[in-house]
C-alpha cells in the first residue's frame, strides 16, 4: 500500500517529481519496445493497441507493478495474454523469451559493472553504517 501512496504523491505533483515520472515512463516505454522487438524478431507486427492490451493484461494477471516483482510469472502469463490479443501462440512464446532476453540478460553486464558504485553509494547514504 505504501507504493500506491507514493505513486499517488508523484502523480499529484508531476512537475515537482518530473525525473521520477519521466524515469517510470521511460522504463515502461522500453518494456513495451522490448516486447514489440521480441515479437517482431519472429515476423509478427501486432497492432499497437492489441500489443499494449496483451502486455498490460499480463501485468494485471501477475500483479507486477514494479520491475522486480513477478518476473517469472510474467514469462508464463505474457504469451497467453499476447496470444489472446491476436498473435499466434508459437510466436507469442518465442517473442516472450526474446523479450526476457532483451530485458534480463542484455542489461546484466552493465548492472554487474555498476555494483561497486552502488555499494559505495549505499554505504555513504546509510546513517550509522561503519560508525562502530
Amino acid at each position: 500500500l505504501d507504493s500506491v501512496r507514493l505513486a499517488a504523491a508523484l502523480f499529484r505533483r508531476p512537475l515537482r517529481h518530473w525525473i521520477a515520472v519521466g524515469g517510470m515512463l521511460m522504463f515502461w516505454a522500453a518494456e513495451m519496445f522490448a516486447v514489440w522487438a521480441g515479437l517482431a524478431a519472429f515476423g509478427l507486427t501486432m497492432d499497437g493497441a492489441a500489443l499494449v492490451c496483451g502486455f498490460c493484461t499480463g501485468m494485471v494477471f501477475t500483479r507486477r507493478v514494479t520491475p522486480l516483482a513477478g518476473a517469472g510469472t510474467m514469462t508464463l502469463i505474457l504469451p497467453v495474454t499476447i496470444w489472446s490479443c491476436g498473435a499466434p501462440l508459437a510466436v507469442a512464446v518465442a517473442g516472450t523469451f526474446a523479450y526476457r532476453a532483451l530485458t534480463l540478460w542484455l542489461p546484466m553486464p552493465f548492472a554487474l559493472v555498476s555494483l561497486p558504485s552502488l555499494r559505495r553509494l549505499s554505504k555513504e547514504s546509510l546513517p550509522g553504517e561503519g560508525d562502530e
